[in-house]
């Protein structure tokens, strides 16, 4: 009688398992929102709205005219002033402490700060002003999360602050029964889509790698350069040792450069602009389309989102696991989800049975869904 392929794939694994080696060897994308930075302190949607309206929040100056209450972000503007077109305009700083004032009062009308720009996309100083804002918000969430460190020039997790959350639950998946001596490995089948503006992820795996595998940081940074992370809505600049000499800028930020966030905001893209990078638009979509397991966490299945996720339907050609959280999402909105997930990640043949390929959790966060799911996902 003939050995089903589910058969021999169990074969195999638990050959491994008696060996110690259990490496995840079938591709994984793992597609990261703003949900999945709670375990480490990160702002959620909501927490950055507030504190983007605090940061750019105006009060009267000395000579009466308004101007931000964050000496800071006031001084972030008027170099942003006059190092763009508005040099020769006398009224142009006045007009970007205005442009703060509006954002700091509107935004508490929207759901986000990329809602609130989305409305205004045609309001150039607005969307630039907004860019600053996030980046100043973004880094300055980065110093005050659970990763932030300023042990040895900040090349230091302290992983004890780490463990019970979602980070150190897949950097264990994924380094389990890796030899140090091919650590590479541990990311060979693995895609990062990472919706979120800071570098929360490439941080962890950067340390996490050296302090596991016992290597120096420059060979961790070669490794964590070469995985497959993709932001689709760019981010707050890239780590020492990352990316050659593009915005270069420290986890949280330099201290000793004050307009940081003036040169993080280049590389910042907000959904209401099209991602002008092909090549990461195909690489998404590739991705989708090749995984055999995609896993959300935190995501917000915004539609906007989504639409950049969904590859043409002829490109799907075979069903795949799709694990999510779902914490607080209503049964209705449940089942929109599970409509969205089946023509997002399964082709369109599937029929009803796709529903069992889709494990949509409502009751677990990032880290329980990592620790239910396991050994599944290897």
């Amino acid at each position: 009688m003939p050995i089903s392929q589910t058969a021999l794939s169990w074969f195999w694994l638990g050959r491994r398992a008696a060996r110690g080696i259990i490496m995840i060897n079938r591709k994984i994308v793992f597609v990261i929102g703003a949900g999945s930075g709670f375990d480490i302190n990160m702002p959620l949607g909501t927490k950055l709205a507030e504190n983007i309206s605090k940061l750019t929040a105006v009060k009267n100056g000395a000579y009466g005219m308004p101007e931000p209450c964050d000496q800071k972000f006031s001084d972030m503007l008027r170099y942003y002033a006059h190092n763009n077109d508005d040099m020769e305009d006398p009224d142009a700083i006045e007009k970007y402490y205005k442009i703060s004032s509006d954002i700091s009062l509107g935004i508490n009308l929207a759901k986000s700060i990329d809602d609130f720009v989305n409305t205004h996309q045609q309001n150039k100083k607005l969307v630039a002003v907004a860019k600053i804002a996030i980046a100043e918000c973004i880094l300055n969430a980065e110093r005050n999360c659970l990763l932030y460190n300023e042990f040895n020039g900040r090349q230091f997790v302290d992983f004890s602050q780490t463990k019970r959350t979602w980070y150190s639950s897949l950097f264990s998946t994924l380094a389990h029964g890796v030899p140090s001596s091919n650590m590479a490995d541990a990311f060979k089948y693995i895609t990062f889509i990472n919706f979120n503006y800071d570098r929360c992820l490439e941080f962890f795996l950067t340390n996490a790698l050296r302090q596991y595998f016992l290597c120096d940081n420059e060979y961790a940074n070669n490794v964590v350069k070469n995985i497959k992370i993709l932001h689709p809505y760019g981010q707050v600049g890239f780590l020492p040792g990352s990316a050659g000499t593009r915005n270069i800028i420290k986890f949280g930020g330099s201290d000793d450069y004050p307009h940081n966030s003036v040169k993080a905001a280049n590389e910042i893209i907000t959904y209401t602009e099209n991602i002008q990078d092909g090549n990461l638009r195909s690489e998404i979509l590739e991705a989708i389309s090749g995984a055999q397991s995609i896993v959300f966490l935190g995501f917000g299945f915004h539609d906007q989102n989504i639409k950049i996720l969904t590859p043409p339907p002829s490109q799907i050609v075979f069903n795949k696991q799709i694990f999510a959280t779902a914490m607080g999402i209503s049964k209705p909105n449940a089942k929109v989800l599970m409509h969205n997930l089946r023509t997002m990640c399964l082709p369109p043949n599937s029929g009803a049975q796709s529903d069992n390929a889709i494990f949509l959790e409502r009751e677990l966060d990032c880290t329980g869904l990592l620790s239910d799911y396991d050994l599944v996902l290897k």
